[in-house]
């Protein structure tokens, strides 16, 4: 059993910070390396990591302004913080602070027997504390996370439109140090002996400053408040991001929710295409991390990536501030994500205008035709690439008739790359 103690805070040299003592059995660990050195991109994970014995001291940090938004009263933002990996363990949480009657009986009733059951093979597991229903006094702001992808900015556009009624209106751009920059290529080199996984956090903190500055101009420039919250979560995880991102921002959240009324968790995927499998992908049903203080929503779940660029594509703001890389700070043009955002921007005619925040890279057109060709291989088992297949489609937009000679070697392909695969 993980066992969650009492959430306290401190405040020196301008900081606040609020954490808590969690037990966490050695089996536990043992059991979650288990697991994830099983996965394809984390073969090896074992050799890099270590976890420590005895308690793990978890805490999240905020600028000292925004120490009465932190929150002692409740112990929600652990015990969300340590589910994920509750869940893939098999361990019962006990929290010995008060957790929120909303919060506990959502992930009790609903978000546990979705992903804990005999269809994917995990086990249940049981959050155990007392509870209370009080509200807690907020500050009533409405938040959302500054990436400046195209789902966080389709989020921040909605609600700060005119048409959203004062009670959502946004008012606060967020950036969480929760372990999203812990890239998974950084991870890959740790484990083939490239890098040290110091070099790697060195890197992510900085990652994470580069954001805050990026996040408070975007905010500046819209007239809306920024938070920052740093966290050592990451300790916990290691690794594992992209499988628990909702859990670990919504925690961060939690940690302040006297802060917010509402929070709007931008969504990369689409209500027919929720995710149970806990070891894909992290869950879009924020909605059940829901207390009587903050209540969280999946922003932008109605629309598809393309749908969401046409209705920001015209902004100042995304025209100056669009970053989709998952690499580096600028966008790189040549990882996946920038790629398909090119494709979308070459097939809505409007590459030229973004080119200057690709670099004005070479790669920019010379990788045009792989991008068509991906699309072309990938609409069937890619959500990303069915999307912008229908829009072109639909549109008659014009394929590379090089892009469509390629696709038809894609079963070749297929082949070539299992026996390349089978004899390593």
């Amino acid at each position: 059993m993980i066992v969650v103690k009492e959430p306290q805070i401190k405040i020196a040299d301008g900081k606040a910070r609020i954490s808590s003592a969690i037990d966490i059995p050695q089996e536990a660990y043992r059991t979650w390396v288990g697991r994830v050195r099983g996965l394809k991109n984390y073969k090896g994970y074992e050799k890099i990591y270590e976890y420590s014995t005895g308690m793990f001291e978890l805490w999240y940090e905020v600028e000292e302004q925004y120490a009465s938004c932190l929150c002692d009263e409740r112990a929600d933002a652990f015990v969300l913080a340590v589910l994920y990996f509750a869940m893939v363990t098999g361990e019962d949480i006990q929290s010995e602070g008060l957790v929120s009657n909303e919060f506990i009986h959502n992930v009790n009733t609903y978000l546990i027997p979705l992903h804990c059951n005999g269809r994917n093979g995990f086990r249940p597991v049981k959050i155990i504390s007392e509870s209370t229903s009080e509200r807690l006094e907020s500050h009533g702001e409405n938040g959302t996370g500054v990436s400046c992808g195209v789902d966080s900015f389709d989020t921040i556009l909605t609600y700060m439109s005119s048409e959203m009624d004062q009670k959502h209106r946004l008012s606060v751009l967020t950036v969480f140090n929760v372990g999203a920059y812990d890239r998974l290529t950084d991870l890959l080199s740790c484990i083939r002996g490239e890098k040290q996984i110091q070099t790697c956090r060195e890197r992510a903190e900085e990652w994470f400053r580069f954001e805050c500055l990026q996040g408070e101009k975007v905010a500046e420039e819209l007239g809306v408040k920024f938070l920052s919250v740093n966290s050592n979560l990451h300790e916990l995880y290691q690794g594992m991001f992209l499988q628990s991102h909702s859990f670990r921002n919504c925690s961060a959240v939690l940690a302040v929710q006297k802060l917010f009324s509402h929070y709007y968790y931008a969504s990369a995927g689409e209500p027919q295409n929720n995710i149970i499998d806990l070891m894909d992908n992290a869950t879009d049903d924020v909605y059940l991390f829901s207390n009587e203080t903050t209540r969280f929503y999946s922003g932008g779940m109605e629309k598809n990536r393309i749908e969401k660029m046409q209705g920001i594509i015209d902004h100042p703001i995304v025209q100056k501030y669009l970053h989709v890389c998952s690499e580096k700070k600028d966008n790189c043009a040549k990882c996946g994500k920038c790629g398909r955002t090119l494709l979308i921007l070459e097939i809505l005619n409007r590459l030229d205008e973004f080119r200057p925040l690709f670099g004005n890279r070479d790669e920019i057109d010379t990788r045009m035709r792989k991008r068509y060709v991906w699309m072309l291989d990938q609409k069937k088992n890619n959500q990303f690439a069915a999307d912008i297949y229908e829009y072109v489609r639909k549109n008659h937009v014009k394929i590379p008739v090089t892009a469509r000679v390629y696709h038809l070697t894609y079963p070749l392909r297929k082949i070539a790359r299992k026996i390349s695969f089978s004899g390593k």
